[in-house]
């Protein structure tokens, strides 16, 4: 085993992924979370305000090392780096002091449109030194050494001048930054496109590499398809043990992320990673260093066009082939018994199937509304017109309803935009900032003659949504499996949505408790909130100042209040 360079990157051990579906057992049962070394998250989805993601990761943090993994970075992308996306993950960085951060050799964006996938890029040299400036930027603004993942694949460009495994070693080189060796992509990739991978692994420099990925994938008759969602099999494992011999005990991950199992069950996969790693730790010196090189045409066409055609291609609704400019494809891209636009179409229907499926996360009732298949073609036209413009896929839904607002499926579901509206409102109260609730006893001590200007500061998830529908009862309806959904009726109302702890609820508000509740949104203050009631209950200012002092107590049971401003004192105007 080589030992010649000192590590840049800590040895962890065997980690896995933190996932929302283990939380509470890697919470609730330390002896067992203690079995995994370390953890990795998906830095996107920790970009947020506050909310249960957040006080969980800081909850593990206390007892295990934190990894973040990046899927949104899109370092290959012609388009200029994103220097929010940048600046936000660096806050993230510094919040969380994560003992690695990495990201994916691909793009996934190009003209300023995220495909939320991790595209290939042509193994070329004329790209080398482009995107090894883009990774030296990431590491200037984050103030550390990065890693940068290889991504399984499903085709190759045409210009293609060099292996894979001679790109990502010639980038990492000039741009000083380390390797994230995923090694089921390898194999993936290794049978898509007939390598050995053991070449691959051999070609790759040793003090480079600072964490393996390990994963499952799927068989489909002409391909293997990089799925996450299933057990690591025996020819990975041996490619693992290859790996050791060459680079050593570096830090493992588990990478599970679909169809889930239990939380024993994953970390007994990395149990299996940690005793394979033990005893190739112990194995002879690896083989000589080997690999192969491929020539390849000039490029057609500049990396931004490519991409624009690659994007053009995956986001056709009907297909590859059926896309415009599709005579270009076998211009930029490799066929052979596989056509390259059937590879291409893999790569399609993973975009669909990926932001379908965090739609179906974010509207759920509104797909059982609606049906599957409305649902559907409301997801394919809506893509069409809104493809995501953010690098966190936490965004996407949120101009659904209004998109829904001239949306031919109204003609249908009058109902549907108002649902949305609802849903996405909940969506955005889970990941809003915390607060800390106001103690009744703040108002207690508050004399009477300021209350009139007194203003409250609300909780930063509370939201009000008003609709022309009653759609709260379909709502309910949709975690019961047996249960009809209701048709809503046609009924002007308003919800109040908020977060309590890590838990999102709404209500319906009369009228009275809707206006005054937007009111004290706007930062208005008790006095007005009582003229509000007063014109509801014809100008009786008792009985107003009666009503708005029961909403207050009910929204600080709620936990709705959390802050109580004084008005200012009122300055004498100055002597002339």
């Amino acid at each position: 085993m080589s030992t010649t360079k000192q590590p840049m990157f800590p040895r962890l051990g065997s980690g896995v992924g933190l996932r929302p579906k283990h939380y509470a057992q890697v919470l609730g049962d330390p002896e067992l979370a203690t079995r995994s070394a370390w953890f990795e998250v998906i830095s996107e989805n920790f970009m947020i305000d506050g909310g249960k993601p957040l006080d969980v990761l800081f909850q593990v943090r206390e007892t295990h090392p934190i990894v973040l993994h990046g899927v949104s970075l899109s370092i290959g992308s012609a388009d200029p780096l994103n220097e929010k996306y940048l600046r936000a993950l660096k806050a993230l960085v510094e919040r969380v002091k994560p003992a690695m951060v990495s990201d994916h050799l691909c793009w996934g964006s190009i003209d300023g449109a995220y495909a939320h996938d991790l595209l290939p890029l042509p193994y070329s040299e004329d790209e080398i030194p482009r995107i090894a400036d883009r990774i030296k930027r990431v590491q200037d603004v984050l103030g550390r050494r990065f890693m940068i993942e290889n991504v399984s694949s499903y085709l190759t460009y045409r210009h293609s001048t060099m292996p894979e495994w001679e790109f990502l070693a010639a980038v990492v080189e000039k741009a000083d930054c380390g390797i994230l060796l995923d090694i089921n992509n390898i194999y993936v990739s290794s049978k898509n496109h007939r390598f050995d991978p053991k070449t691959y692994v051999d070609a790759i420099p040793v003090e480079r590499v600072g964490q393996f990925h390990l994963a499952g994938h799927s068989t489909y008759p002409s391909y293997l398809l990089d799925t996450h969602d299933g057990p690591v099999i025996d020819p990975v494992w041996d490619l693992y043990k290859h790996a050791v011999r060459r680079f050593g005990d570096v830090s493992s991950l588990i990478e599970w992320d679909d169809k889930l199992p239990d939380f024993a069950r994953l970390v007994e996969e990395a149990e299996t990673a940690k005793k394979f790693a033990a005893a190739e730790t112990r194995a002879a010196e690896q083989r000589a260093v080997a690999h192969a090189t491929s020539g390849g045409a000039k490029p057609a066409f500049t990396t931004q066009q490519t991409q624009r055609y690659f994007w053009q291609f995956i986001t056709a609704p009907t297909g590859a082939a059926g896309a415009k400019d599709a005579d270009k494809i076998d211009t930029l891209f490799v066929g052979d018994e596989l056509a390259a636009a059937t590879r291409i179409d893999i790569y399609a229907s993973m975009y669909f199937a990926r932001l379908h499926d965090c739609l179906l996360e974010d509207y759920p009732a509104l797909e059982k509304s609606v049906g599957h298949v409305h649902f559907h073609n409301l997801v394919t036209d809506f893509l069409l017109v809104h493809p995501s413009g953010n690098p966190s896929l936490r965004h996407l839904g949120a101009p659904l309803p209004a998109f829904l607002r001239t949306h031919k499926l109204l003609q249908t579901h009058p109902w549907a935009a108002d649902l949305a509206a609802l849903e996405w409102a909940r969506v955005e109260a889970f990941d809003s900032a915390n607060g800390t609730p106001l103690e009744i006893s703040a108002l207690a001590s508050i004399a009477p003659d300021k209350w009139a200007g007194l203003s409250f500061d609300v909780h930063p998830s509370a939201r009000v949504v008003r609709s022309e529908w009653r759609v709260a009862p379909t709502w309910k309806a949709v975690d019961d499996d047996e249960a009809e959904i209701p048709v809503p009726p046609h009924e002007p109302s308003a919800y109040r949505v908020w977060r309590e702890e890590h838990t999102v609820f709404h209500v319906s508000m009369e009228p009275l408790e809707a206006e005054c509740f937007e009111a004290l949104l706007r930062g208005e203050s008790f006095g007005a909130m009582c003229g509000i009631a007063a014109n509801a209950l014809g100008g009786d200012p008792e009985a107003a100042a009666a009503q708005v002092v029961a909403l207050l107590r009910g929204w600080l049971d709620d936990k709705l209040l959390v802050g109580v401003r004084l008005p200012l004192p009122q300055r004498k105007p100055a002597a002339l």
